[in-house]
């Protein structure tokens, strides 16, 4: 699995939230085994081919400051970027998927 650094955080709210093992989870280790896990399903219900060739687009909380490790995560494949996008760093989350 990818791993993540510790810029990578989930929102203040869900903080409390624990993996499997109890240990606290940042963003972009739960957004990629999320990703994975859909990855995953769509390869044993459909097809490893399909599985590999859909885009699974990432619409959690983007920032600038965690797109660039968001953008490392083996099966996010793109963001869907909402109020991010209104501001003026919105050019580091371009840049980061670019970097990937």
């Amino acid at each position: 699995m990818q791993t993540c650094d510790s810029t990578c955080r989930l929102p203040a709210l869900a903080q409390s939230l624990h993996h499997r093992y109890h240990q606290p989870l940042s963003l972009c280790v739960q957004a990629q085994e999320t990703h994975a896990d859909i990855r995953g399903w769509l390869a044993d219900k459909v097809s490893a081919d399909v599985a590999a060739s859909t885009r699974i687009i990432y619409g959690g909380s983007v920032s600038a400051g965690n797109s660039d490790t968001l953008a490392t995560a083996a099966d996010i494949d793109g963001f869907l970027v909402g109020g991010a996008s209104l501001k003026p760093d919105f050019i580091k989350i371009i840049n980061s998927a670019t970097k990937a």
